[in-house]
């Protein structure tokens, strides 16, 4: 349910021995709920750790798409990123995540959950650093990637509007990336690190530079390197 929230879809909750409102219904259950009501609408089979994927499988389905030729990821880089994603041109959703290790946990899932011919993984150009380790953890995966000029991407919109952002990368071309990036974050990147060091810790630390270098290029975490200090 929270997932489906997460995507915008609105959902009912059902008593497991009330009917189904049409045979068209999409519905989740366990798989065996599944497999014994074969013949009752549109079942997808989830548990605890398939729920991105079994939603994904039920966008799909309420678009009436099996196949798709052409994936198209779109990504604004940022401490949050916005990711959308469009089958053959149409979207089929958006998110705003967490940091940079869920974009690419989500597109994973998006990956698994369908099938496809090509898919291509388009990134705005806009913060550098952010922008890089994304880049690395793609090329990592294999996927075909393409920075793309955010200047064509976020006229007219909000300030943070991050997913909005995201489907018009995904929607326009950009220059393809055949190699990993080298990081080296700037000196205004490591300050950032340092002051965000001092708030997560109620102003106890300020992690050291070389510390800050290691978090910014995603080598530690921001409570690896606390507990450090």
């Amino acid at each position: 349910m929270e997932t489906l929230r997460q995507n915008g879809i609105p959902f009912t909750q059902l008593e497991i021995d009330q009917p189904l409102p049409s045979n068209d219904t999409i519905w989740f259950g366990s798989e065996k709920e599944v497999e014994n009501a074969i013949d009752e609408g549109r079942g997808i089979a989830c548990n605890l750790d398939t729920c991105e994927t079994a939603v994904i499988q039920a966008i799909l389905l309420r678009n009436g798409l099996s196949v798709i030729e052409n994936l198209s990821i779109g990504i604004d880089p940022g401490p949050r990123p916005g990711l959308a994603w469009l089958a053959d041109g149409v979207l089929m959703g958006v998110a705003q995540l967490e940091g940079i290790d869920v974009a690419v946990e989500h597109i994973s899932s998006i990956v698994s959950a369908i099938t496809f011919k090509h898919m291509t993984v388009r990134i705005g150009d806009g913060a550098p650093l952010l922008r890089d380790r994304i880049i690395n953890k793609c090329i990592e995966q294999q996927w075909t990637i393409e920075e793309v000029n955010e200047a064509k991407t976020s006229q007219g919109l909000l300030r943070h509007n991050h997913s909005t952002s995201a489907v018009r990368i995904a929607s326009l071309r950009g220059n393809r990336v055949w190699q990993q990036r080298e990081l080296i974050p700037n000196d205004g990147e490591i300050k950032y690190i340092q002051k965000q060091s001092r708030i997560s810790s109620s102003g106890a630390i300020t992690i050291s530079k070389e510390l800050a270098t290691k978090v910014a290029t995603g080598e530690l975490s921001m409570e690896q390197a606390l507990m450090m200090m």
